[in-house]
């Protein structure tokens, strides 16, 4: 079967467009309900081959990480700019929280 995007007004297809990746939806509910909210259309649900493409992440990959920004989508044509670059500026705080505890832990490790 071949995969194609979800969202509205989305062409990626699978094997048309390099280096873009293809997930599911998530079979947790809250997750779940959250991914739909963010793909935003109107009486619709998702079936078990229903894909959701890396370009509508802020980092380009879904994270599994509650706490990140690339836990739920965001990324979609209907997302303003001043959107966009607030979650790219939230995925930075939380690439750099992630290093700082990594140091922190190895700094414990060491001593």
């Amino acid at each position: 079967m071949v995969h194609s995007c979800c969202a509205f007004n989305c062409s990626n297809r699978h094997g048309q467009v390099e280096n873009v990746l293809y997930y599911r939806f998530p079979k947790d509910p809250d997750r779940r309900r959250r991914w739909i909210a963010a793909v935003n259309r109107k009486k619709w649900t998702p079936t078990e081959h229903t894909r959701l493409c890396s370009k509508h992440f802020v980092s380009g990959t879904k994270s599994d990480d509650p706490l990140s920004p690339d836990y739920v989508p965001s990324i979609f044509h209907f997302t303003r700019s001043p959107l966009k670059r607030r979650k790219a500026a939230e995925l930075c705080k939380y690439e750099n929280r992630k290093r700082s505890d990594q140091k922190e832990k190895r700094t414990t490790k060491e001593t």
